[in-house]
Order: C-alpha cells, then sequence, then structure tokens
C-alpha cells in the first residue's frame, strides 16, 4: 500500500531554499552526483547513470510523508547544491537522516549546518518528531562533523556493519541521534 502523499518541504535560510525535489529537478548536476564515484562511495553506493525518466520515478517515489528527498539550493541563482534524505517512521516520532553536499565549491562552508538548522526545526517543531538519528560511515567527517555541531550525538558504534558495495570489505558505522527536546533546549538563547 502507498503512503498518502504528504506536505512538502519548502524552508527558507539565509543563504538556501530547502525544499522537496521535483521530478523537473531529475536533470542536471542531481544526475551527476548519482554517477558520481567519490561522493556515492561516502554513501556506500556505486556510481550509476539513469536515465531522466528513471531519476523522476525515484524523485517521485519520495512522498513528503514518510519519505523525503529535499535539495540544498542557493537563494541567490537557485543552484542545486545538495540532498538531505528524511525516512520517517510516524509510529515512534523517528526522522532518520542522510544526505552529502555535491556541489564541491560549497565545501567546508556550513552549508549542511544553516540546512540542518531549518530542516530539524521544522521536523521538530511543526511535523512532530521527537528523534532524529543518522548511521554514517565512521570515516564520513563530511557528514559527522556538521551533525556533531547540530547537536546530534555518538549514541553507539555498529562493528563492520555494512559490506562494501564492491565487495572489498566492510564499514563501522556510527549511530548518531538528536532528540527533540535536546534541540528545542540548545536553540533557546
Amino acid at each position: 500500500m502507498q503512503s498518502p502523499r504528504g506536505r512538502a518541504v519548502e524552508l527558507v535560510t539565509d543563504r538556501f531554499t530547502i525544499r522537496s525535489l521535483r521530478a523537473g529537478d531529475a536533470m542536471g548536476v542531481f544526475a551527476d552526483w548519482i554517477a558520481d564515484a567519490e561522493l556515492m562511495g561516502a554513501l556506500n553506493m556505486p556510481p550509476r547513470r539513469f536515465a531522466v525518466a528513471e531519476l523522476q520515478s525515484f524523485i517521485l517515489a519520495h512522498d513528503d510523508h514518510s519519505r523525503y528527498l529535499t535539495g540544498i539550493f542557493t537563494r541567490e541563482g537557485g543552484a542545486l547544491i545538495g540532498v538531505l534524505m528524511i525516512e520517517i517512521t510516524h509510529a515512534h516520532q523517528l526522522a532518520k537522516v542522510s544526505g552529502f553536499l555535491g556541489d564541491r565549491s560549497w565545501w567546508g562552508k556550513s552549508v549542511l549546518e544553516e540546512a540542518g538548522r531549518a530542516l530539524f526545526g521544522e521536523f521538530f517543531g511543526k511535523r512532530g518528531m521527537a528523534k532524529a538519528t543518522a548511521q554514517v560511515w565512521e570515516k564520513n567527517y563530511a557528514i559527522s562533523i556538521p551533525l556533531r555541531r547540530l547537536g546530534f550525538r555518538v549514541e553507539g558504534l555498529l562493528k563492520d556493519e555494512i559490506r562494501i558495495f564492491d565487495g572489498s570489505g566492510r564499514r563501522s558505522q556510527f549511530i548518531l541521534g538528536l532528540l527533540a527536546s535536546d534541540w528545542q533546549a540548545d536553540q533557546k538563547p
């Protein structure tokens, strides 16, 4: 049974617009990023080339209810520079997050921190989530450091949890978590 379509994400920060991806976003840099071995390797995924129709189907499979695929767009110029994915388990008020910054010119510029503040403010404050988690490869500092800056805490290490997609071994993952109550306490001046 397919989940009902929910309310799309549409947020604005000082530098970015964070919104649910649409079928029209299937072209250009998003397709290039999915084919980028370095970007996908950090997510333990093989690089892939998708036809536009396949990528549109992938985007539309995210229903903005239980599965969100959001883009980080520059406010000036509207360029897509990154992607955040959120999987919701409504019964537990739990949001599992992952993502990447595809535009390398934005690396090291606190993009994920700024986008994350808006996104977690929305999901904790308006969409009823009580906790957010992320499973991160232990050497993926590009995402683990911004998550820690946002208040996520390491809750555990899953030793050799996943098989590397190319069969070359196994990877350990950190489990990071952030409670809505901790988030809200940290947001007060």
